[in-house]
């Protein structure tokens, strides 16, 4: 058990398996050789020097060993700074990525010359709610028709965690939406849960919903199910004036 977090604590701070597994030998036996390590591993010597250099690089090994005859290893303490400096690269690479996403989707958008995909099934409309999420990072994403029979669609557990990842990232939701028991429990928490919502006249009421995000505009089956996504500034611009017209309407 011991091993296995060392093993996926050195995996996660950039060494590959074989050196994490050398580090590990050489902690429960501190007497092998570079000859040694290569039976053991049924590898090269040259792989086994790679390794070693590696870790001598992230002092998890004596910088000061020659490897003639004993290798000096450090004790696993030293992984804990490799770690913090690795997540605070990762934090530092997020957080370039999502200032530079608007300008890559735009980009992205202007290039492509594929506007129109269909989504079949659960699993492809799960992905396709993920990506108007991903997307669309502290922005706006609008809402219109029946919220009961989609939220039936992909399930209240998977509709429970996209709704926290959206709060988290500060995405705030508009929704023109029936009256219904999943619109009646959540009106109460608006609010705290980034969110607005406007009745429609339940006369009208039909199944079916349409998201608009960004450059997307999607059309959603909750019964097939399907989901057609149209990937246009033109179109998300007119349904989002659309949607503005009958907002305040209601």
């Amino acid at each position: 058990m011991q091993h296995n977090i060392l093993h996926t604590s050195l995996i996660n701070s950039g060494f590959d398996d074989l050196t994490a597994r050398i580090y590990l030998e050489l902690l429960d036996n501190r007497s092998l050789t570079i000859s040694d390590l290569a039976k053991r591993f049924s590898v090269q010597r040259g792989n086994i020097y790679n390794s070693l250099a590696k870790l001598q690089e992230s002092d998890l090994i004596s910088k000061s060993a020659k490897f003639a005859r004993q290798i000096q290893v450090s004790p696993p303490t030293k992984i804990i700074p490799i770690l913090q400096q690795k997540e605070y690269s990762l934090k530092s690479n997020l957080e370039g990525l999502n200032s530079l996403l608007p300008d890559l989707i735009k980009q992205y958008y202007d290039k492509k010359s594929d506007f129109v995909k269909v989504y079949n099934g659960k699993t492809q409309l799960r992905r396709l709610f993920d990506l108007v999420l991903v997307e669309n990072q502290s922005k706006e994403i609008l809402g219109l028709g029946d919220a009961q029979s989609s939220m039936e669609l992909w399930g209240l557990e998977y509709e429970l965690e996209w709704r926290r990842r959206r709060i988290k990232q500060g995405t705030s939701l508009r929704m023109l939406a029936y009256r219904d028991e999943v619109v009646s429990q959540a009106l109460p928490k608006n609010q705290e849960e980034l969110r607005q919502i406007k009745l429609l006249p339940s006369k009208f009421k039909s199944q079916g919903l349409i998201i608009i995000a960004g450059n997307q505009v999607s059309q959603w089956n909750p019964i097939v199910p399907r989901a057609i996504l149209i990937e246009d500034t033109i179109f998300a611009a007119f349904f989002r004036s659309m949607f503005e017209v009958i907002w305040e309407l209601v």
